[in-house]
């Protein structure tokens, strides 16, 4: 059509854009090119700004949340397309050009910050987000309105009034208070805050007035501003005297607190006679760590340490004094006692850094402090404990602190390990578990063991391949088939050690194994019955009442209450268990007290996901019925170390390695521990004197370790 001597042409376009476009349009006349440029510039919100209040620390809950109040933060926020790179985007105020606080690009926009911290009256105005580009400006506009603030007033000029009402009439008080903001309002009444009325703003309502509301109120006015108080006394008249049922209550009530205050101290008196046999029961366990019990009997020998705890003495260089050890968090509890983390420090330091050396450990106590039984049981624990030699794979004694066993206080403290107990960290570590043991072949069917008919021959990744290093034992948090490997040898090599002693634990299981930073399994808990709650036990009676762990003991066990190193085995199977299925429960599906038919029949655990057909051969063993068929410690350690020889040498060379290291370390630590001072009083251990020396004041050894940084 014709318009003015032009020609024009339109189109509609109907599209969504998801991209900045530039339209372009062209048209020839009189063979003159002519071209229009449009760009369009794609945004996730609209060229548009908005503001965010952020309250001041002294607000108080009556403020209005839409309103500026003088003292609150203010972000004013300008979105604008992220793809106008070239435009210039600023924040004015008044005419003058404000610094952004903050620019932050969000998919297809970006948001562009003023950030007013501390806001006062004279901030309020227009606020103008201007974008330019070139001779082109556009901007969007924000008003703010900023509100004085004002300390809490009386409206009236007489602060102070009184106000009389009659008993058990409605009465209302007005606090007679305002300000910007409103006030938060609070009454009281003897100093105590009054809760008995209904407020409303600052009135308060009493539907009933009693005896007790006679007197002077306080009401608190408060706002971010300051505060202001006002007092209004309220008269009761007509206060019916009291009656005679009253008086009655009262005699009554005071008999029955004359009758509780006996009660009360005859339970004093027997506590206190409770507690003096206790004192003397804990004076004798204290008399018998001081006396050597003689050598022993040649028909004890051969006997378990455990069963021999009453000739085991307690040598004093195992002694902490108290002043040296920090107690800290509790990291865990059974029925009976607690542990610790705890940090103990060089004795007598004689430099900053020194002063600074500290050991953590673990500290092992009793939950009742003056049960005589609990404190023989710790007590025949460190015995044991110090009887036994450095290894590796079982938990190393640090020291004891005794001197106040008279007065309940009694500590064991050993070595802290980083990782906890295996059972949890195994739990912890399912999530990111790399197996590298995958199935082969057919299944292999055991009617006597409850075996899924998923479960393959299985083999591992690294059987048939030269870059097994690279796999085994990876850092950090990561947990993979080789660890469990490594776990279980040495569980076997601390659990052969033992035998050796020869100690029976009668309680091993994933939860009675720490773990240390680099991995190293260390045997914990051993050496004495073990008396549990947990839903892992149950109570059984056979002359007396024990908890048992039935669900990693041996059969045996079980019905005659004997332990021995089979019925260990039978437990180091049941751990294997526990290893190999990332702690899955033994016999999950099978209630307690159908264990024992359970294993009678001759059923058994079923082979774990990730164990190979040779360890589960193995767990077999230390599960068969009769105790002289399954396999010693000894036994167990040659046939792990032969299968990772087979399978992965590498592994075991690194396992062997590590465990070397790791006695050289316990070594070194005892040698710190030992080191003696011997003009210093008073310090972390002692020690009595040789045979051949008079007997003195004990002389000392201090630990030496690396001080933290």
């Amino acid at each position: 059509m014709s318009v003015g001597g032009t020609f024009e042409r339109g189109f509609i376009w109907n599209t969504t854009l998801y991209d900045d476009t530039e339209l372009r349009c062209t048209s020839t006349r009189n063979g003159n090119k002519y071209t229009a440029i449009k760009s369009i510039i794609v945004a996730d919100e609209a060229f548009t700004v908005f503001s965010a209040i952020e309250k001041s620390d002294k607000a108080t809950s009556l403020e209005l949340p839409n309103v500026i109040y003088e003292g609150d933060n203010v972000k004013l926020t300008c979105v604008v397309p992220n793809g106008a790179a070239d435009w210039n985007v600023s924040w004015r105020f008044k005419n003058n050009d404000l610094e952004s606080s903050d620019t932050e690009v969000k998919g297809h926009s970006k948001l562009v910050v003023l950030d007013l911290k501390d806001i006062t009256p004279s901030s309020s105005g227009k606020y103008q987000c201007v974008v330019k580009k070139g001779e082109s400006e556009e901007f969007q506009e924000i008003v703010l309105k900023v509100e004085s603030i004002s300390k809490p007033y009386h409206t009236d000029a007489e602060s102070r009034s009184t106000v009389t009402v009659n008993y058990d009439e409605t009465f209302v008080i007005d606090c007679g208070m305002t300000g910007n903001p409103l006030p938060d309002v609070k009454w009281f009444k003897g100093g105590h805050q009054y809760t008995s009325g209904d407020m409303e703003g600052s009135i308060l309502k009493v539907s009933r007035a009693r005896a007790e509301d006679d007197g002077q109120f306080q009401c608190l006015a408060v706002n971010r501003a300051g505060l202001t108080s006002n007092f209004i006394e309220v008269q009761v008249d007509n206060v019916p005297e009291r009656s005679s049922f009253f008086y009655w209550f009262l005699t009554i009530l005071v008999l029955a607190a004359i009758i509780l205050i006996c009660y009360l101290f005859y339970k004093l008196r027997a506590n206190k006679k409770i507690t003096k046999q206790k004192d003397i029961q804990l004076n004798m366990l204290y008399l018998m760590k001081q006396n050597d019990p003689g050598p022993l009997p040649e028909n004890l020998k051969l006997l378990p340490i455990e069963e021999r705890a009453d000739y085991l003495r307690y040598p004093e260089e195992f002694e902490i004094a108290r002043e040296n050890l920090e107690i800290c968090e509790k990291i865990g509890s059974g029925m009976f006692g607690f542990v610790n983390k705890g940090y103990l420090s060089m004795a007598d330091p004689k430099s900053q850094i020194e002063y600074k050396t500290r050991l953590p450990v673990a500290i092992k106590s009793t939950k009742k402090s003056f049960d005589m039984e609990l404190q023989t049981m710790l007590f025949e624990e460190l015995k044991i404990m110090c009887a036994i030699e450095k290894h590796p794979n079982v938990i190393s004694l640090i020291g004891a602190v005794t001197t106040n066993m008279r007065k309940g206080e009694f500590y064991l403290v050993t070595e802290y390990a980083d990782n906890g107990d295996l059972l949890n960290y195994l739990r912890k570590h399912r999530e990111t578990f790399h197996n590298t043991l995958i199935d082969m072949g057919e299944p292999v069917i055991d009617e006597n063991y409850l075996v899924p008919n998923s479960i393959k021959k299985k083999k591992y990744l690294f059987d048939d391949q030269q870059t097994e290093s690279t796999r085994l034992l990876p850092s950090g948090d990561h947990l993979s088939t080789s660890d469990l490997l490594s776990f279980a040898l040495q569980i076997a090599n601390g659990m052969e050690f033992l035998a050796a002693v020869p100690c029976v634990h009668r309680d091993l299981a994933a939860r009675n194994v720490l773990i240390t930073s680099s991995k190293i399994c260390r045997i914990a808990d051993f050496g004495l019955a073990k008396r549990y709650t947990d839903k892992n036990y149950y109570r059984i009676k056979n002359g007396k009442q024990v908890n048992l762990p039935v669900r990693w003991m041996a059969p045996e066990s079980v019905q005659t209450y004997k332990f021995t190193e089979k019925t260990d085995v039978w437990s180091y199977g049941i751990t294997l268990y526990e290893i190999f299925t990332l702690g899955n429960r033994p016999y999950a599906q099978v209630p307690n007290e159908q264990l024992e038919e359970f294993l009678r029949s001759g059923m058994r655990n079923e082979q774990p996901e990730y164990c190979h057909d040779d360890l589960y051969a193995l767990m077999k063993n230390c599960w068969h019925k009769s105790p002289d068929v399954r396999p010693n410690f000894n036994t167990c350690v040659h046939y792990l170390k032969a299968h990772l020889k087979e399978c992965a040498g590498e592994l075991l060379n690194r396992v062997d390695g590590q465990l070397d290291l790791e006695l050289e370390e316990q070594y070194k630590l005892e040698e710190w521990l030992m080191k003696n001072r011997p003009d210093i009083q008073g310090g972390t251990f002692t020690r009595k004197p040789k045979n051949n020396e008079e007997e003195e004041a004990p002389t000392e050894r201090y630990l030496i370790v690396e001080s933290s940084t």
